[in-house]
């Protein structure tokens, strides 16, 4: 049965507001209505809004646990520990396990793997496919480097894998 999607449209924004906004920043009259609607109506906010800077951002720190996860990490690196990154299969999931995966590469982690679970079968959260995949992966053996395994031992390995019910998503670097 399909689920029944129900749309709130929100109402217009100011035109006036959305006019001026249009004129000074050469926009489209849509995105400026989009941006009054969003309660950024004036030049200044628009600029802010199209070209935030680092001092924007929120401390990260402000998270409950941030210092105890980037300790966690550390010592990860540190001891050259394995590190699963694991998002979500939507576009800031996915933007966020590349991020994370690139800085680790780039501060020389190689005792690394990343994985994006199957939207329909997984759902959201830590499901019971990808833990047991992080755990049996033959990409996290400690501490050598990774080979690259052939066809025939990857779907050999994918089939063995009975806690999956679907290819989880994952794609070494070669």
């Amino acid at each position: 049965m399909p689920i029944e999607k129900r749309w709130v449209v929100k109402p217009q924004g100011d035109p006036a507001t959305a006019a001026m906004l249009a004129a000074a920043l050469r926009i489209s009259p849509v995105l400026a209505n989009l941006l009054v609607q969003r309660g950024i109506d004036t030049v200044e906010k628009a600029e802010k809004f199209f070209k935030p800077s680092l001092a924007d951002l929120h401390d990260p720190f402000l998270m409950k646990d941030m210092e105890k996860a980037v300790e966690r990490v550390e010592r990860a690196v540190a001891n050259q520990e394995k590190i699963m990154v694991y998002g979500d299969y939507d576009v800031d999931g996915c933007t966020a396990v590349a991020l994370v995966y690139k800085f680790l590469r780039q501060i020389g982690h190689k005792n690394l793997m990343f994985y994006i679970p199957d939207r329909y079968t997984e759902g959201y959260g830590i499901s019971p496919p990808a833990r047991a995949w992080g755990l049996s992966s033959p990409w996290t053996a400690a501490s050598k480097p990774r080979k690259r395994l052939s066809m025939r031992r990857r779907k050999a390995w994918i089939s063995s894998s009975a806690t999956t019910t679907s290819r989880p998503r994952r794609f070494p670097r070669p």
